[in-house]
């Protein structure tokens, strides 16, 4: 259980970034899944860890409305013959031209805020450098179109320097395992 609160949180900041330990990432992003859904209207849940079927029954499990989400699943990959309900695809987690694409349609679906989960990945997939500069201009995409914004880092992942610039662009950096904050 987070200590702080999630639902005012976002309320007040248009971009936030939750620092989470790997040992409370599930409950964690339950969590902040959970408070997204009740504060917006229609998130966009951005995932590069697992495909769209394993979040749905997860979130369903935890007792979240998925019929408020919107998934971008980045691992499942792209096949013409799918056309399922509330998904889109892209082709994998390092394809970041395709992936700002989407982003941008899923604004077009009247989305109310992205959920991305979780910039950890971009790690591993490229540079520091490239995860911040895709992350600056999704930044600047979503304030510009005055969407929410939340982005999930693995604590362990997250180097300091990343962290710091990260803060360049977000309102308010969260550490949900440390008592720190910004």
């Amino acid at each position: 259980m987070l200590k702080i609160n999630l639902e005012m949180e976002m309320k007040e900041n248009q971009v936030v970034v939750f620092v989470v330990p790997s040992k409370n990432y599930r409950t964690a992003l339950e969590e902040i899944v959970g408070a997204a859904t009740k504060i917006h209207n229609m998130i966009c849940y951005l995932s590069l860890n697992k495909p769209y079927t394993t979040l749905t029954k997860e979130f369903k499990g935890g007792g979240i409305d998925t019929k408020k989400i919107l998934f971008i699943d980045c691992v499942k990959g792209v096949d013409e013959k799918q056309k399922e309900g509330q998904v889109l695809f892209v082709s994998s987690p390092d394809a970041l031209t395709e992936l700002s694409i989407t982003v941008t349609k899923a604004l077009l679906m009247h989305v109310d805020c992205i959920l991305f989960d979780s910039l950890s990945t971009l790690l591993v997939y490229g540079s520091q450098a490239s995860a911040i500069k895709f992350t600056h201009l999704l930044v600047s995409k979503l304030r510009i179109s005055e969407k929410g914004c939340i982005f999930i880092c693995l604590e362990e992942d997250a180097h300091e320097d990343f962290i710091k610039n990260l803060g360049m662009f977000s309102d308010k950096i969260i550490f949900t395992g440390k008592e720190k904050g910004r």
